[in-house]
């Protein structure tokens, strides 16, 4: 089989871990959780939160003793491990699947958990460049909310039954490359640490400068904004322009000029009062951005 067919089934078999059927339990060979878990008592590792989903474990969030690291670990789907009595010293949380469309059309929505999800989605999809060819992804946790870049680079989340106590942007890796580089795992995050953060930095800081206009102009937009001005402007040309209209109607002239004129002006308009709702919108995201 070639490693392109391999890859292809490996990662059809992964995306279907949501939907896991324990119908197909037979099928899949079980590994203990508490083999791990002995693992990192050897080594000086501590389990800080153990997530599953329909009982089987998808993530293990570890803190290394040692330097103060924090890792979340991800399970892949062909390593099925069961949720048992191992896990009952620590804190174990169970994962659900948000259905994209339950969650549009649903009544009862979490809007804080719908905008959180959104937020880091798309601040995720922006900096995945960066890590496509490693190992190491990034997630963010917060009590309600896992949102995680994948093994394949892509965006995927969960949310939490319960409270989680972890809340922040840390690094996460598969068991597989857990596996080949556990020993080596906290110099190579450190290293990556600093590389990723100077990346990144430097990326930011070419970025403002390209945006540093368009801020002063939200500023100068918001400064100088009127809503009773607005009000006025667009109407007193709208009043204007109808008054050349029905004198040109009177007198049997064209008043196409008038009409595409008419067009124009509430056609600004409408521009100008959604561009105002983005600007506000991109506030009040940065307002909540803040508060984290």
């Amino acid at each position: 089989m070639s490693k392109d067919k391999y890859d292809e089934i490996e990662k059809d078999y992964d995306d279907k871990e949501k939907k896991y059927d324990s119908s197909e339990d037979d099928e899949d060979e079980e590994f203990p959780i508490i083999n791990l878990i002995k693992y990192f008592n050897t080594n000086n590792i501590a389990i800080s939160g153990i997530l599953s989903y329909e009982s089987r474990v998808i993530f293990i969030f570890l803190h290394y003793l040692n330097s103060g690291l924090d890792l979340l670990l991800y399970i892949p789907s062909k390593y099925y491990i069961k949720v048992d009595s191992s896990v009952k010293n620590y804190l174990h949380i169970s994962l659900k699947v948000e259905d994209e469309e339950s969650t549009h059309n649903s009544i009862f929505i979490n809007s804080k958990v719908t905008f959180n999800r959104k937020l880091y989605e798309d601040m995720f999809s922006r900096y995945k460049p960066l890590l496509e060819e490693s190992y190491y992804k990034i997630c963010h946790i917060d009590k309600e909310l896992l949102v995680y870049i994948n093994r394949y680079n892509d965006i995927e989340s969960y949310s939490f039954n319960s409270p989680f106590n972890k809340e922040g942007f840390y690094y996460m890796i598969d068991l597989e490359n857990f596996y080949k580089v556990s020993t080596n795992i906290e110099k190579e995050l450190a290293n990556i640490d600093i590389m990723y953060t100077s990346k990144v930095y430097k990326t930011i800081d070419i970025e403002l400068a390209n945006i540093k206009i368009d801020i002063s102009e939200i500023e100068n937009e918001i400064r100088g904004f009127s809503s009773n001005k607005k009000i006025s402007q667009y109407t007193d040309r709208m009043k204007k322009v109808n008054e050349v209209l029905n004198k040109n109607k009177t007198m049997n002239k064209s008043i196409q000029d008038c009409t595409m004129l008419i067009s124009k002006i509430r056609e600004d308009n409408l521009k100008n009062i959604f561009s105002m709702e983005m600007i506000i919108k991109f506030l009040k995201d940065y307002k909540e951005i803040k508060k984290k």
